[in-house]
Parts: C-alpha cells; structure tokens; sequence
C-alpha cells in the first residue's frame, strides 16, 4: 500500500490539522491485536510541519488487559511507528488552536486522573474504555459528530462511521514526509 501525506509542506503557517487513524484487528499465532485507533496533530510552523501522535493503551505491566487494568496515553512514533504501515482508514480535518487546547486538555485530564486517583478511573478495558473510546473523547471535545459506540466495534469500523458522517472519501494517509510503500 501507498500512503500520502496528510498536508503538505507549502501548507500555511499556523494551520493544524487532526488526522484520526485505524490499524486492522490481527489474528495469528501468537500475535494478536483487536486493533488500534489513535491520531496525529500537524502543526504547520515557519520552519516545517511538528507532528505529535497519541493513543490509549493498556499498560504494558498489566497482564490482564483483556478484561481491564491501568490504562496508559502512549506516543504512537515512539511505541508502535510500524503501526503506520498497517492503517486501514482516517479521517482528516483542520482545526483551530482552541481545539487543539482542548484535544490537550483530554490528554491532560486522562494522565491526570490515572495519577492522582486510588481508583483509575481512565482503566483499560477492549469493550469498555479502550482506544476507540480515547478518539471518541477527543472527537467529542473538539465538537464534531461522532459514530455510535457499541462495545464489539472495531477501529476500522469506528473510522469508517466517522468518514461516513463527515463525507470524507480519501485514501488513508501518512504523516509528512513519510511515505511507505509496501
């Protein structure tokens, strides 16, 4: 597969553009995956494009992740940069600063109440509070018109919903300046 990049460089100063993303569920021997949504915020400057990725994991420490444990906000270009490589759908959009604030204060707020809490309020859970449900918060503070949530549904099929809803019919797309080829 081929994917392009998510804005370009000539792109204008100041501009910010959230791109949501899905990686496939993955079943085979010893590997499996339910999935993955996560997204990357570009921040177009004078002296380039700053991109930052984000998604909602179990942490790595908890064995039981399946039916729930601590949940943690990991960097996607640190934890899993081959995850790119595998996205089966996204949606894109520009936003403003205020909502790239708030996108922050999500972020905020889910490490804060992991931290601060006796009882992790933000656990890990795949059919309750898992990385879909972390996008649909985000979604949610930036105000935009989210997919109905059912606790089988899979982040293609939540991606998909959401370019459903917003009429966005391009192919899945790489951060700038990367390109894979497969």
């Amino acid at each position: 597969c081929i994917l392009f990049p998510l804005a370009s460089a000539n792109s204008d100063p100041a501009e910010i553009h959230v791109m949501f993303l899905a990686a496939p569920v993955k079943v085979a021997w010893k590997d499996f995956s339910p999935g993955h949504a996560f997204f990357i915020i570009s921040l177009h400057i004078n002296s380039g494009i700053k991109e930052e990725s984000y998604g909602f994991y179990p942490d790595s420490e908890q064995k039981n992740w399946f039916i729930g444990g601590p949940g943690v906000i990991e960097n996607e270009f640190k934890k899993n940069p081959k995850r790119l490589s595998v996205v089966e759908d996204s949606f894109s959009c520009m936003i403003d600063e205020t909502k790239r604030k708030k996108i922050y204060q999500v972020i905020y707020d889910w490490n804060k109440e992991r931290s601060t809490n006796n009882i992790d309020t933000k656990d890990y859970n795949l059919f309750v509070r898992n990385c879909i449900d972390f996008i649909d918060k985000i979604l949610e503070s930036i105000e935009m018109t989210r997919p109905k949530r059912n606790p089988i549904q899979t982040p293609v099929q939540y991606l998909n919903e959401l370019s459903k809803i917003h009429g966005d019919t391009t192919p899945p797309a790489a951060p700038t300046g990367l390109t894979i080829l497969s």
